[in-house]
């Protein structure tokens, strides 16, 4: 299952998964450039094979903004996303 969030990050689980109170988290971080969709689907199998869900954000500009100077609006939307998942 893909979802889409609100900040543009991509999570994938299965549905047994959302289900459970605890599941284990992968927190995926593309690289400069890159896009968080086509990074995802590097790991569903192994999401589909250990419960996992796979949690992939966007960053706000070509790169983290951590790259370019102090850290700020990237981390505040990791943040955002994994407390969206954490609710679902």
């Amino acid at each position: 299952m893909f979802a889409g969030t609100a900040d543009g990050g991509w999570v994938y689980a299965l549905e047994s998964a959302t289900k459970k109170t605890k599941a284990p988290v992968l927190l995926l971080l593309h690289g400069a450039g890159g896009s968080s969709v086509r990074f995802i689907r590097r790991f569903t199998d192994l999401a589909d094979q250990t419960g996992i869900i796979i949690v992939a954000p966007k960053s706000t500009g070509v790169t983290w903004d951590a790259m370019n100077g102090p850290i700020g609006v990237d981390v505040a939307r990791i943040d955002r996303v994994l407390n969206q998942v954490s609710r679902a």
